[in-house]
């Protein structure tokens, strides 16, 4: 038995462990290397007729292959939409251990001051019926922004990206349905005053995390295995 629980708790472990998957949206010749997802486009960039898929079979950050895609489903609203990607660089040291390539420039929906715009986007492929955290970051280098926020059903999270340096914020234990699709709402937050009201977003990371019930399972198998390995031969 001592000589089979190192490898069944590996086995356990392996199981335990959660995919990450990351994504740069910004500027092209501004990709983040490694094992990032880069949607990366012009500063002229706007968004097509949806639906329109932006990337396809992503990789976690081993560097393998998910096949899970991210596609722009539909948008709130088609009048006066601004869309692109912000080519200014914000080299500003943020609290989210990411690359400075990958939170100096942003994705981008403005429809002027004191106009709401909110576009839905769509995780496909992912594990049926499985719970993800889901993490977003977005920063640009002025102060006069109002707030941007993500929602997946009644849940979200947001965060003032005029000048952020911050961490993410994040939406926890979401669930993706019975095909393995998760949409994410992205919108702005109009104040009524004379800040600039558009929405911003740089990266996403997405990490799958076990439903409570199996971590449970899995946990206690691991400390089972412990003991037994620890458990004194018997002569």
């Amino acid at each position: 038995m001592k000589k089979l629980a190192p490898l069944l708790l590996l086995c356990v472990s392996a199981q335990l462990s959660a995919q990450t998957i990351l994504v740069d949206f910004g500027k092209t010749g501004q990709e983040t290397t490694g094992n990032w997802n880069n949607f990366a486009q012009l500063d002229t960039y706007r968004f097509g007729s949806p639906p329109n898929t932006m990337l396809t079979d992503m990789i976690d950050s081993t560097g393998a292959n998910t096949g899970v895609d991210l596609v722009y489903l539909s948008e709130s609203s088609g009048i006066n939409v601004s869309s692109g990607i912000g080519g200014a660089d914000n080299n500003v040291a943020t609290s989210t251990g990411y690359a400075t390539s990958a939170t100096r420039d942003t994705m981008f929906l403005n429809r002027g001051e004191n106009n709401s715009i909110s576009v839905t986007f769509e995780l496909r492929d992912l594990e049926a019926n499985g719970f993800y955290d889901l993490s977003f970051f977005a920063s640009v280098p002025t102060n006069d922004r109002s707030n941007t926020t993500w929602a997946v059903g009644s849940d979200s999270v947001s965060l003032n990206p005029g000048n952020y340096t911050g961490d993410t914020v994040t939406l926890s234990s979401v669930q993706a349905d019975a095909s393995g699709t998760l949409q994410i709402v992205w919108s702005n937050n109009p104040d009524g005053g004379s800040v600039n009201d558009s929405a911003h977003w740089n990266t996403l990371e997405v990490i799958s995390v076990p439903e409570p019930a199996a971590f449970a399972l899995l946990a206690g198998a691991a400390g089972l295995l412990l003991a037994f390995s620890r458990r004194p031969t018997r002569r």
